[in-house]
């Protein structure tokens, strides 16, 4: 028995709750996983996974050993990042996730980058407009932007984007342009609930917040766009998810004597656990790419 191609297969199966889903992880056939899993409970004496048709889940005793399971796996990983070290060679797998928008325009094009750089890294980028449990699905990294709402896990800010209020020429052709923020409230306003519920200014003469009552809101930056585009009100959203727009005028800013708070964009790691050589390389090329974003 391969111990470690064992352990390795019983840490993954244990974390994605599936011997079919570990499978693909691992690029080989359920069958494989499945032997690797009982060549380890063999050898052990122990049972590790209670199996039935509708669901798996870990015996006690495999709870237990899986933290451990995952952390000498760690370790290895980490004398073979420490041994390519001198040759520049990163291997290995990273589970990363992020919102949908930011990842398709600005984070795919970011693991390209990395990836030509270092080859022998597989990347598995998961989008998702909803908060993702990083620690029990299974992520190595999360890129996030705004105020971090876990202070249990480990950050690093690589920039920050300001937020702008905006609206496309058309909805401010048909409605007067409003000149201060509660002149909002006879807008049509529409709200991206993956930000903050008030919208707050600052100007020369003070700061002024606004709670829209919105006509529209979503959980989707993109969504959001979409119908500012079609004209159907104002909203506020992350300069980086507009700036494209703002240049081709398909969208203008509003209330141009205000500025609006600037929001963190930071990757996220969990903690306990030290970071592998793939991760620190990984995030490192991050801070080196967002430092000079124009977000």
């Amino acid at each position: 028995m391969d111990r470690v191609a064992a352990l390795d297969a019983f840490a993954r199966v244990a974390r994605l709750g599936s011997f079919t889903a570990a499978a693909r992880e691992l690029r080989v056939s359920t069958t494989a996983v499945s032997r690797r899993v009982a060549d380890l409970e063999n050898h052990l004496g122990v049972k590790l996974l209670e199996r039935n048709t509708r669901r798996l889940s870990l015996t006690e005793l495999g709870g237990s050993m899986l933290e451990r399971c995952e952390r000498i796996l760690e370790d290895l990983a980490e004398l073979e990042g420490l041994a390519r070290r001198d040759q520049g060679q990163v291997r290995g797998t990273l589970r990363v996730t992020t919102g949908v928008d930011f990842g398709r325009d600005h984070l795919a094009p970011v693991i390209a980058g990395f990836q030509q750089t270092n080859p022998e890294v597989r990347i598995d980028l998961h989008l998702a407009d909803h908060f993702v449990d990083l620690v029990g699905e299974g992520f190595d990294v999360a890129v996030r932007m705004g105020p971090l709402r876990d202070s249990a896990l480990l950050a690093r800010r690589l920039s920050a984007s300001r937020l702008v209020a905006v609206a496309s020429p058309a909805y401010l052709a048909a409605a007067d342009a409003p000149q201060h923020p509660d002149e909002l409230r006879g807008h049509a306003c529409i709200l991206d609930t993956n930000g903050a519920a008030r919208w707050t200014f600052q100007s020369a003469t003070g700061r002024s917040v606004f709670t829209p009552e919105p006509r529209f809101a979503v959980n989707s930056p993109g969504v959001t766009r979409d119908r500012l585009l079609a004209g159907e009100g104002i909203s506020v959203a992350p300069h980086f998810a507009v700036a494209a727009d703002l240049r081709a005028g398909r969208l203008v800013g509003v209330l141009p004597g205000y500025t609006m708070d600037e929001i963190p964009l930071h990757a996220v790691f969990p903690p306990g656990r030290r970071l592998s050589t793939r991760v620190r390389a990984f995030v490192d090329f991050l801070v080196d790419h967002f430092a000079g974003w124009d977000g």
